[in-house]
């Protein structure tokens, strides 16, 4: 997405992440959290991870 110059805002990152952990891709969708919170979008939204 930024490579195309598209910055994804909190409500994309919890979108794609939720999508990540629901389909098993549980390390790609850490990794985003972790880019998520060092961006400071966590405290703008809550990621809610359930198995």
């Amino acid at each position: 997405m930024e490579d195309n110059g598209c910055v994804p805002d909190a409500v994309t990152c919890e979108t794609i992440i939720r999508t990540l952990f629901e389909n098993d891709k549980n390390e790609r969708a850490e990794k985003l959290l972790r880019e998520m919170i060092a961006r400071g979008l966590l405290g703008l939204w809550t990621t809610k991870c359930t198995h």
